[in-house]
């Protein structure tokens, strides 16, 4: 007797095959990317990330509930094209997610292809607006976007400091076109006005005859647009050079070494309100784990690497092998998560809803403005409303202005194979 198979189920057995063969199993382990510049102009940023995601790590290799995990550690050496290489390697392999784009031009080169991948890339820095109105969605990022930062900082410079002129210095890259084009357009709309824009290429200018000209246009504030280096230089030169007024910039300047180096008082910038020394027991545990491995307390980008790899740690908690193309579900439906820079959840753009609050150096150390001069903390939900009120929301906003050792095994470097 013979018997005949029916082809409908020998269709249904190979769809299926090919559903769960990306689904990870509870002893097989998942293969993460971490892609950051760690050698190179970047890499002060990269590096300090890199610390974050260690610490991250640590921790979650704690939890009995986290599956185990095999981290791949690659360098971008501050390229973008070596970073859309290594991450179209890691997604062509059997990479399930993938930190990385810590610069925005980093990141551009990279959505597409966790698009075309169909697997989350999250990044933990890159704030160019544009990257998530292309990003689908498998693009999110823990970091809020240059149009958050330049209109909160615009807005203080005209309502809190009553700057009615102000030049921009900037450099001539993604980065510094970026913060100034949405910081210019927020001021004006505030009824400030912008003197003048003057360029530079980045890492090699005469930071002596920029400082001469902005001073020249007699501004009662100066912005930079810069990454750190650039904006150290341009406040030395502008120092030496007897300006008095007010210096306003953003939070690519906020790592402690930086704001150290230049010391002193009057200059302003915006970033999210992260305190090393909080009371908050997520950040006490983050920062006595990076001091005791580093010997420091963590800076900003160290803690958005922190909770960039703890979001990806939730979603594998709540996954339950989901196929890699599944995951960012996981990532939208989170609700409140804490980390180390405050409650995190992501709009359907995959931005996190997170809003800058102002800071000023003072005596070489950053402040906060609002607690400096007894100001409540000005919540998501109520920078927000302010948003909403002035027709600012952020999706319109940016067409509006132009546009572990036991069962963790961490590599370096290696390849993620088929």
């Amino acid at each position: 007797m013979t018997s005949r198979i029916n082809p409908r189920w020998v269709l249904f057995l190979v769809a299926a095959a090919g559903i769960f063969a990306g689904c990870p199993s509870d002893t097989q382990e998942i293969e993460l990317a971490v892609i950051v510049p760690e050698t190179g102009a970047w890499s002060p940023y990269g590096l300090e990330i890199r610390r974050g995601v260690e610490i991250a790590l640590q921790t979650l290799q704690e939890d009995p509930a986290m599956p185990a995990v095999n981290m791949h550690w690659q360098d971008t050496a501050s390229d973008p094209q070596t970073a859309q290489r290594l991450l179209q390697e890691a997604f062509d392999g059997t990479g399930y997610a993938a930190i990385g784009g810590v610069m925005s031009a980093e990141a551009a080169l990279m959505v597409p292809i966790a698009e075309q991948a169909n697997k989350v890339l999250i990044s933990p820095s890159a704030s160019d607006p544009d990257l998530t109105k292309t990003g689908g969605r498998y693009f999110f990022r823990v970091f809020p976007s240059d149009f958050d930062e330049g209109n909160r900082l615009a807005k203080f410079a005209v309502q809190d400091l009553k700057l009615e002129t102000v030049a921009i210095l900037g450099a001539e890259s993604e980065f510094g076109s970026s913060v100034q084009r949405f910081f210019k357009s927020s001021f004006e709309s505030e009824g400030g006005e912008v003197l003048a824009t003057l360029g530079y290429a980045q890492g090699s200018a005469d930071w002596a005859a920029l400082a001469a000209q902005a001073i020249a246009l007699k501004p009662q504030g100066i912005y930079l647009a810069d990454l750190a280096p650039g904006v150290v230089q341009l406040i030395n030169a502008l120092r030496e050079a007897g300006f008095k007024g007010a210096l306003l910039t953003s939070s690519a300047f906020s790592d402690p070494q930086s704001v150290a180096t230049v010391g002193g008082d009057g200059i302003y910038l915006t970033r999210v309100a992260f305190e090393a020394d909080s009371t908050d027991p997520v950040v006490q545990a983050f920062s006595q784990r990076y001091r005791d491995q580093y010997g420091e307390a963590p800076g900003l980008f160290a803690a958005h690497g922190f909770d960039a790899m703890m979001v990806i740690g939730e979603g594998l908690k709540q996954a339950g092998g989901d196929p890699p193309n599944r995951f960012w579900q996981r990532l939208r439906s989170l609700r409140d998560f804490q980390g180390a820079t405050g409650p995190i959840q992501f709009d359907e753009s995959g931005d996190v809803q997170k809003f800058p609050q102002v800071y000023l150096v003072q005596e070489g150390k950053m402040v906060s403005y609002g607690q400096l001069h007894g100001l409540p903390r000005r919540s998501s939900a109520a920078a927000r409303s302010a948003d909403e009120a002035d027709g600012r929301t952020r999706p319109q906003a940016a067409s509006s202005l132009q546009r572990l050792k036991t069962r963790w095994r961490i590599r370096r470097a290696a390849p993620l194979t088929h």
